[in-house]
C-alpha cells in the first residue's frame, strides 16, 4: 500500500471520528440544528461517503463556509476594526491589534491577553488552575498543570496559537457557554456539588465529543476533500495567520494571540473553553450564570419571524453612576430598591418620570456595571412586546440572577387601548411576578397616558351621557399606580447644569479657563436644547473635538456659536 493511501486512510478514520462526535452530542444536541453545524455535519458526512457527489460535497463545504463567516460576525467572535489586518483587509478576531500589547479589559466583560507564543500556551494552562486555586494560583505550580488531569494538560499543549485555528475553537468555546443544558442549570444554582453524579458522567462524556469536534485539523480535512473530489480550491477561512502573506514583523507579532472572550466575574477566552473539564464549567456557571447570562449584562427582548427571543447586547452603554451628576436623592433611591432585589427581597417596581434629557434612561442603565458581578442582568423590552410580558417572565424565572425589565419612553395615547392589558400584567394578573424580577419603566408623562381636561368633566365625544366620568379618569390614572415607586426628574437648574458641565469636561481632560467654558455651555444650552444632562454631554462632545483640533483648534471652539 503506498504512503499517500496510508496517509488519506489515516485522515479518513479521524473525520470518522469527527462524524460520530457530532451524531453522538445529547446535551448539546441543539447545537446540530444551526446551520453552521448542519453544514458542517453534511461536509464531514460527505467525506466518508463513497456515495456523494463532487459537486454535493463542494456545495456543502462553501455553504458551511458562508454560514460559519456569519455566524462569527453575529457572534461578534469576528469584528471589523478598520485597523491594518495581518492577512490584508480581512475581518479579524475580535479585540487583536498587533499595534497595542499586554492586557486589555472592558466592562462589557471582555478580557484579552497577549504575550509569546509560549507564554500563550501556559495562560491556557493557568486558567484552568486559577478557577480552583485563584489568586495563589501562581504560588502552588499550577501553571504546571491542567486542573482535572487527563488529557486536558495535553490539549492545551498542543493547541496551535494562532488566529486561524482559535476562531474554530473560539466557536465551539462559545457555544459551550451560551446554549444551556440541565449542566448547566444545576451548576448555576449549586456548583459542582450541586450537581447529580449521573450529570456529571454525562457532560464528561459529552466534553469528548466537544473536542473531538473543537480539535479538527483542517488542513487534513481539506486535503482529503482534495484527494476525493480533485478540486483544487478549497477556500480554508482557518489558514494560521502565520501563513498569510504578512509582513515580517507581522508574523512576528501573530505569535501572540489576543481572543474574543466572555464571562461576568471571571472572564475567559472562549477558545480557551473546549480544554475545560466538568469541573472547571460548573464553576463557570456557578459564578457567572448559566447560557448567555454568564456572557452578556444586557440583553433585548426582539421579535424574528414572528418568534420573541432574547438577544444578548455586546456592547452594554458604557455610563457609571459616579458620571451622573444630579438627582443625589433619585439616585439614591433608586439604588436602594436595587440592593433589596440583589438581597433576595421583593422589590418594588419603578417609574422614572421627568423632564426630556435629566438621565432617567442612563441613570437605569448605569446600574448593571456596578450591579453585574452580583447577578443583575437588564432586559430592555420595547413598548411593542410589553404583549410578550409573561414569555419573558418564563426564561426569567427560577434563575439566580436578578433581572430588570427596562421599559423605555412608556407612554399610550388616547386611541391605544393596549395599557388596559399592561395594568394586569404589571400587577394583578393571575401569575405572581417572580421575586427575582423587576420593572423599572422612564416616560415624560406622569401617569404614561395622555390625559385632557375633559376627562375629568366627561365631556368627550361619545361620553356625554356617562354616569360615572371618574370611573374613566381613575382607568387611565391606574397604570402608573402599578409602579410602587415613582421617581421625578425635572430639569437641572443654572447651577446644576454648569457643575454637569464641568465635571464631564474634568472626565474628559478638557483644560479651558472655568469663565471661558461656563460662558460656552449657557450659550450652548441657549442654542439648543435647554438646561439638561444630555445637553451638557452634547456640548462636551462638541468642545472635545474642536480642542483637539478635528473641528478647527481652540480659538474657533470659543467663537464657533457666535459664527453660526
Amino acid at each position: 500500500m503506498c504512503i499517500e493511501n496510508v496517509s488519506m486512510s489515516r485522515i479518513e478514520e479521524k473525520v470518522r471520528r469527527i462524524d460520530a462526535a457530532l451524531k453522538g452530542l445529547v446535551l448539546y444536541r441543539q447545537l446540530r440544528h444551526q446551520p453552521v453545524v448542519q453544514a458542517f455535519e453534511d461536509f464531514v458526512c460527505g467525506l466518508v461517503s463513497d456515495n456523494v457527489s463532487v459537486m454535493r460535497l463542494w456545495d456543502d463545504y462553501n455553504r458551511f463556509v458562508h454560514y460559519m463567516i456569519s455566524a462569527l460576525v453575529e457572534t461578534n467572535l469576528l469584528q471589523y476594526d478598520g485597523s491594518i489586518s495581518l492577512c490584508s483587509n480581512e475581518p479579524r478576531i475580535s479585540g487583536f491589534s498587533p499595534e497595542k500589547k499586554g492586557s486589555l479589559s472592558n466592562d462589557d466583560g471582555f478580557w484579552l491577553h497577549d504575550g509569546s507564543k509560549k507564554q500563550a500556551r501556559v495562560n491556557d494552562i493557568y486558567s484552568c488552575a486559577a478557577l480552583k486555586y485563584g489568586d495563589k494560583a501562581e504560588n502552588v505550580g499550577c501553571r504546571e498543570e491542567v486542573w482535572g488531569g487527563g488529557n486536558h494538560e495535553d490539549a492545551a499543549r498542543e493547541q496551535e496559537d494562532v488566529a486561524g485555528s482559535a476562531l474554530w475553537k473560539a466557536y465551539w468555546g462559545y457555544n459551550i457557554l451560551a446554549h444551556e443544558t440541565a449542566f448547566s442549570r444545576f451548576a448555576e444554582h449549586g456548583g459542582f456539588e450541586g450537581v447529580p453524579e449521573w450529570l456529571k458522567a454525562s457532560m464528561e462524556f459529552e466534553l469528548g465529543h466537544l473536542r473531538e469536534i473543537a480539535m479538527v485539523d483542517w488542513k487534513e480535512l481539506l486535503i482529503l476533500a482534495r484527494y476525493k473530489t480533485g478540486i483544487e480550491g478549497w477556500l480554508n477561512i482557518f489558514v494560521p495567520e502565520s501563513e498569510c502573506s504578512a509582513s515580517k514583523e507581522e508574523k512576528a507579532l501573530s505569535t501572540g494571540i489576543s481572543a474574543p472572550c466572555g464571562g461576568i466575574n471571571r472572564p475567559v477566552p472562549y477558545h480557551q473553553v473546549v480544554n475545560w473539564g466538568v469541573r472547571e464549567l460548573a464553576h463557570h456557571f456557578y459564578h457567572n450564570g448559566s447560557g448567555m447570562f454568564g456572557i452578556f449584562k444586557g440583553f433585548r427582548w426582539e421579535h424574528i419571524d414572528g418568534h420573541g427571543r432574547l438577544k444578548g447586547i455586546i456592547s452594554v452603554d458604557p455610563v457609571t453612576l459616579d458620571q451622573l451628576v444630579g438627582y443625589e436623592e433619585q439616585k439614591a433611591r433608586l439604588i436602594e430598591n436595587t440592593e433589596q432585589l440583589l438581597k433576595g427581597y421583593r422589590a418594588n417596581n419603578v417609574l422614572l418620570y421627568g423632564d426630556k434629557g435629566t438621565g432617567k434612561s442612563s441613570l437605569v442603565k448605569a446600574l448593571v456595571h456596578r450591579y453585574a458581578g452580583r447577578g443583575l442582568r437588564i432586559v430592555e423590552v420595547p413598548k411593542d412586546c410589553l404583549r410578550d410580558y409573561y414569555r419573558i417572565l418564563e426564561q426569567l424565572e427560577g434563575r439566580k440572577q436578578k433581572f430588570i425589565l427596562f421599559v423605555d419612553d412608556l407612554s399610550f395615547e388616547e386611541n391605544e387601548v393596549e395599557y388596559k392589558h399592561i395594568k394586569a400584567l404589571l400587577e394583578g394578573g393571575l401569575k405572581v411576578r417572580p421575586a427575582n424580577v423587576v420593572v423599572y419603566a422612564t416616560s415624560n408623562r406622569r401617569h404614561l397616558v395622555r390625559e385632557f381636561h375633559r376627562d375629568r368633566s366627561g365631556a368627550y365625544s361619545g361620553q356625554e351621557d356617562e354616569i360615572s366620568p371618574i370611573d374613566s379618569m381613575q382607568e387611565k390614572l391606574s397604570l402608573s399606580d402599578r409602579f410602587g415607586i415613582t421617581l421625578t426628574f425635572i430639569a437641572p437648574n443654572q447651577k446644576t447644569y454648569l457643575e454637569m458641565v464641568e465635571r464631564l469636561a474634568d472626565r474628559r481632560g478638557i483644560s479651558l479657563d472655568a469663565h471661558a467654558l461656563r460662558e460656552e455651555a449657557l450659550r450652548w444650552e441657549k442654542r439648543y436644547n435647554g438646561r439638561s444632562g444630555r445637553t451638557a454631554r452634547q456640548f462636551i462632545d462638541y468642545l472635545e473635538a474642536k480642542l483637539s483640533g478635528a473641528l478647527g483648534g481652540q480659538e474657533t471652539a470659543l467663537r464657533c456659536d457666535d459664527n453660526e
